[in-house]
């Protein structure tokens, strides 16, 4: 058991975001969401309050809460997954990408993308993210992966947190993304 301020932590539990959206209503789960604070990284924070409800509706990604058993309105830490596809050839051309046979021989992967992991600063000393990635997002992306397929996952972070991503989550540099100013880190699952 964790002690933080007054409140004890127990046991860490996942709530997705869809099924906080069946118990909540919006503007309830709206003001719990903008109580998460990440001084770190703006993004993580920001997508939180701003993308996620959206993109749960939409289909985009899904959103995993990390809460405690007894302490339901607070949002400890999150983690957001989907799905995507990228090409790995420098050479595709144009109409290629229309053909829609045979993409995988041009250069297309199914790719899982970590959209957003991030903890509360609240809860900081509560919650470490490396081990919620290699638990919990590890398992839901190997279940999606073992009924759909795809066998890479990639992140685009902020450079400054490269070097966290690579030793404590077990990603490696692909490419820069100079036009948003970040990097993007690939691995296998």
């Amino acid at each position: 058991m964790l002690l933080f301020g007054q409140t004890k932590i127990k046991m860490l539990r996942i709530q997705s975001l869809g099924d906080a959206l069946k118990h909540f209503n919006q503007e309830k789960l709206q003001d719990i969401l903008k109580e998460f604070k990440c001084a770190k990284d703006d993004d993580i924070e920001r997508f939180l309050s701003v993308y996620a409800i959206e993109y749960e509706r939409k289909g985009v990604c899904r959103t995993f809460l990390v809460m405690d058993t007894n302490y339901r309105q607070k949002i400890l830490g999150y983690f957001a997954i989907g799905l995507n596809v990228m090409h790995f050839k420098k050479t595709l051309k144009v109409a290629d990408a229309y053909e829609g046979i045979n993409l995988y021989e041009k250069g297309y992967r199914p790719i899982y993308k970590l959209f957003m992991i991030g903890k509360n600063d609240d809860f900081s000393e509560c919650v470490k993210m490396a081990d919620i990635f290699k638990t919990d997002v590890l398992q839901y992306i190997r279940t999606s992966q073992r009924y759909v397929g795809g066998n890479l996952m990639y992140i685009d972070c902020v450079p400054e947190l490269q070097s966290y991503y690579a030793t404590k989550l077990g990603f490696s540099y692909y490419d820069r993304l100079d036009e948003h100013q970040l990097i993007r880190m690939i691995r296998g699952i």
